[in-house]
């Protein structure tokens, strides 16, 4: 693999060659001071491989645009590593929007910049097989708000719960909403006493064995992780740490569910990155449109397609007030599900942690959800059960649960 170093400083440079010295890397190109030359003129130069990059060097706006044309037409080939001094919040947001994959503290250490590199070179084809790396089992699914106060996390968590009671599927779902998250109100565990916190560490310790002793059980086939209860518990998780958490969980699950915070970071960023689909959730509203457009533009720059992407209206009044052929055309993108507003149902779900499936199960935000769960999943709907099987029986994946506030069909009578 053909590796390129820009940077301005010569001894930087010095650091790089040395500390980049690896199997199956070489270095193709190196510059340590541009002396006069535009940042655009030499990344002109660059078509595949490896770029480290010093922050230093994207001076000015049309550094970055010289970067990010780049990154587009280059995206299957090339794949940058930004070498930063100061990683703000703008500068992560500005590097998202560029396409760059890894942002690293400048000067990087040897095992963070060999590790960095072994990342992106799983990425390429192999050259004995000619196709990339196979991919862990499971599938990947994230859900992510367009707007606060979107319901993504209950349109989260009910389709995770449908996915074990209704179409007998085991699944995984993993609150990354490190900050905010309370996923796990929403499934009936109010405290728990391991978290994400204490699995997404140093990854000599992460095993098959540490996961399932941090998940609780939901139900026998729905195992949950839920989000540190405090920020400071969070402060240590890297997207190293969430990179390996979730390729360890879906190779122990068939379906992993993710939800995922509105605030974009390096850790969500990774965990869209390797999701199969990711469903967007937004209300009918023209300030939730226009986070929707400033949302996807910046996946387009991440050069996600839009057979990725699945788009929810939920808390929908009527509708017939949907405007839906100027929402597509002003996103690009279509409406794949509708989910009606239910509020007095949705609430009391929500207050008892309750999945909506087992309390209201005709109501019509259950119907619309057990569609789009059949619709994710490429799943026919189930069957109606007759009245003597709902009265006299029970699902086959329900079970028995410790935890206080456990869902309905965890009680016994």
């Amino acid at each position: 693999m053909d590796i390129h170093l820009i940077t301005r400083h010569l001894w930087l440079l010095s650091a790089l060659e040395r500390d980049v010295q690896m199997p199956g890397v070489h270095i193709a190109s190196r510059l340590g001071q541009l002396n006069g030359a535009s940042l655009a003129s030499q990344l002109e130069k660059i078509s595949q491989g490896i770029l480290l990059l010093e922050d230093a060097t994207l001076a000015e706006d049309a550094d970055w645009e010289a970067l990010t044309a780049l990154t587009h037409a280059q995206s299957a080939h090339l794949h940058v590593i930004l070498l930063s001094h100061d990683p703000r919040q703008d500068v992560l947001v500005k590097a998202m929007r560029a396409g760059i994959r890894e942002v690293l503290p400048c000067p990087p250490g040897p095992a963070e910049m060999h590790a960095a590199i072994n990342r992106l070179l799983d990425l390429q084809p192999r050259p004995e097989q000619g196709s990339p790396s196979p991919k862990p089992a499971g599938q990947l699914m994230a859900f992510m708000a367009c707007k606060g106060g979107a319901g993504a996390t209950f349109v989260a968590t009910t389709i995770a719960h449908m996915t074990v009671r209704d179409f007998h599927r085991s699944c995984a779902f993993i609150d990354l909403d490190l900050q905010y998250g309370d996923a796990s109100f929403y499934l009936g565990s109010f405290e728990h006493p391991n978290t994400i916190a204490d699995v997404a560490g140093p990854s000599d310790r992460l095993d098959a064995q540490l996961l399932s002793s941090c998940m609780y059980s939901v139900s026998p086939s729905l195992q949950a992780l839920a989000a540190p209860p405090s920020v400071a518990m969070a402060l240590n998780i890297s997207a190293q740490h969430i990179e390996a958490l979730l390729s360890l969980a879906c190779t122990e699950h068939p379906l992993v569910v993710l939800d995922v915070p509105r605030s974009l970071d390096a850790l969500s960023l990774k965990a869209l990155d390797m999701a199969d689909q990711v469903c967007l959730v937004m209300d009918n509203t023209m300030a939730a449109l226009r986070d929707a457009k400033r949302l996807l533009k910046l996946f387009e720059s991440l050069s996600y397609g839009s057979e990725k992407l699945r788009l929810f209206i939920n808390k929908l009044p009527n509708e017939r007030d949907l405007d839906r052929k100027g929402i597509e055309a002003s996103l690009g993108l279509p409406i794949r599900y509708c989910i009606p507003e239910q509020p007095e149902a949705v609430q009391e779900c929500i207050n008892l942690g309750q999945a909506i499936g087992q309390v209201h199960p005709q109501n019509p935000v259950a119907i619309a959800l057990r569609k789009a769960t059949a619709d994710l999943l490429g799943q026919p709907l189930p069957t109606p059960q007759g009245w003597i099987t709902r009265w006299f029986g029970r699902s086959p994946d329900t079970g028995s649960s410790h935890t206080a506030g456990a869902s309905l069909e965890t009680r016994h009578p």
